[in-house]
C-alpha cells in the first residue's frame, strides 16, 4: 500500500515536471474588459462547453463573444485532428489568466497549454 501511494506521488511530481504549460500576459489599453472575460471564465465554472480547436487555417476557433467586450478563443497547433477542451480545464486555466494577467479592468493575454508530443491548447481573450 505504502509503495502503490509513494508510486502514485512520484508519478505526479513527473507530469508536473514535464508539462510546460505557460500563461502569457499581453495586457494593454486595448485589452478585453476584466468584467467581460471574468463572465466567460465563470461560464466554464458552471459546464459551459468550450469546444475544440480546428487543425486549419490559424488553428483558432472564437468560441464564445459576448457584449462586455471579451471573446474566448481556444487555439491549436497544426495538425489532422480537433483539439477539444473541456468545461473544468477552460474554467482553470482562464481563471488563473485573469488573475495573472488582470490590470485595472482589463484584461489580455493567454494560457498555454502542453499536451505533450508538440501538440498544445492555447485558451486566449481577445477583444
Amino acid at each position: 500500500m505504502f509503495i502503490q501511494k509513494a508510486l502514485s506521488i512520484l508519478a505526479l511530481a513527473v507530469v508536473s515536471v514535464i508539462a510546460d504549460d505557460y500563461i502569457k500576459c499581453e495586457t494593454t489599453d486595448g485589452s478585453p474588459s476584466l468584467n467581460g472575460c471574468q463572465t466567460i471564465a465563470d461560464g466554464f465554472a458552471q459546464g459551459a462547453d468550450p469546444d475544440c480547436a480546428q487543425p486549419y487555417g490559424s488553428g483558432c476557433r472564437k468560441v464564445v463573444t459576448n457584449n462586455l467586450g471579451c471573446s474566448f478563443s481556444l487555439c491549436m497547433q497544426d495538425g489532422t485532428e480537433p483539439q477539444c477542451s473541456d468545461p473544468a480545464s477552460a474554467a482553470s486555466f482562464t481563471q488563473q489568466l485573469i488573475d495573472k494577467c488582470k490590470s485595472g479592468d482589463k484584461v489580455g493575454g493567454y494560457y498555454h497549454q502542453d499536451l505533450g508530443d508538440g501538440h498544445y491548447l492555447s485558451y486566449e481573450f481577445t477583444k
